[in-house]
């Protein structure tokens, strides 16, 4: 890693070029083509290079739509969230392997015999236990945690439910003091009142093109629904990336395998991890899915490079292979062609 960039990243003023994503033409094939083929009403790039972000663009097939810049980023709420935690954890307001406190936020959960072992950090590598979402009123453990590996909104929303009752303070509050207000973002919120998301907030698209119904999210969600413009998702990315404030040995450890080999994939602590034969070249990513909504972020180390893809359709992953490709270097890793 080159500390020097590192640092540097962090004095320099950080004012992206803006582009015009239409005009970007991956393997001769424009990016406007692409969209038209897959009916992707819009897509939102950040391109990040020397842990700086470098270029935001965006390209529209209905330009009406412009002024609209939140997305809801799904799940990319999710790392946000992780990293609010490990920020607690490192000034010593909140504990990484203490057993959650479940009699207050999860009643139903608190005399079961596998309670103590639900933990921050079992939740932040998805091995809590329990399912993504409840399919009843009640909570359930499908396994003790920290046995296997299974993706879990749940245990986020629990997890926020504790660290909320805890403090005293909403997620949207925290998050505004320890990460918000440090890396300058001002277009990025777990909570947005009805009217702000009304006038803002991107439409979303089925997979034929059709308009989907709005609505609003009411309550903040740790594990989805966060609303962001592409530009401020892109300068949280190059937060992380020069290591979000937190200590040495708490980095590491988020983006430190932290279950097993027979996992169906490998997560740090809120990040999804995906290494090379080159040991030292990691891939950081993380996606998000909701209906008319599929956004990715993802980052090296090893290069300083990363890349935010935000779109507004059920067909959103179709644009992403060629977008990777185009501008990130470590492609290859993802896509089992090294």
């Amino acid at each position: 890693m080159n500390y020097f960039l590192l640092l540097l990243a962090s004095l320099l003023p950080n004012e992206p070029t803006i582009i015009d994503l239409c005009s970007v033409a991956p393997d001769d094939n424009a990016i406007e083509e692409i969209m038209v083929q897959h009916a992707i009403p819009r897509i939102d790039v950040a391109v990040i290079k020397d842990f700086q972000l470098t270029e935001t663009g965006n390209c529209l097939l209905a330009p009406n739509e412009s002024k609209q810049n939140l997305f809801n980023v799904a799940s990319l709420a999710k790392p946000v969230f992780a990293v609010l935690v490990l920020r607690l954890v490192d000034s010593g307001q909140w504990q990484l392997d203490q057993p959650l406190d479940l009699e207050v936020i999860a009643p139903e959960l608190s005399k079961h015999p596998w309670a103590n072992a639900l933990t921050t950090r079992s939740i932040l590598a998805h091995r809590s236990g329990l399912p993504n979402w409840r399919s009843g009123e009640h909570l359930e453990f499908e396994f003790k945690p920290s046995t296997q590996m299974s993706y879990s909104g749940e245990g986020f929303e629990l997890l926020q439910n504790a660290i909320e009752d805890k403090t005293g303070e909403p997620i949207q509050k925290l998050a505004e003091q320890l990460i918000f207000a440090e890396a300058d973002l001002e277009q990025i919120h777990f909570e947005l009142a009805s009217s702000q998301q009304e006038q803002h907030v991107v439409p979303w698209y089925d997979k034929a093109a059709k308009a989907y119904p709005m609505h609003h999210h009411d309550s903040a969600s740790a594990a989805d629904n966060l609303l962001a413009s592409i530009r401020d998702y892109g300068k949280f990315i190059t937060f992380v990336m020069t290591k979000a404030h937190l200590s040495d040995a708490l980095f590491d450890e988020m983006l430190t395998p932290q279950g097993s080999v027979d996992d169906a994939f490998q997560m740090g602590l809120g990040w999804e991890l995906i290494s090379s034969q080159q040991k030292s070249l990691r891939v950081v990513l993380h996606s998000g899915a909701d209906k008319g909504t599929n956004t990715i972020a993802l980052f090296s180390m090893a290069t300083g490079e990363g890349l935010v893809i935000f779109t507004n359709s059920d067909n959103g992953k179709q644009a992403y292979a060629p977008l990777i490709r185009h501008y990130l270097s470590f492609a290859d890793v993802l896509f089992n062609t090294n």
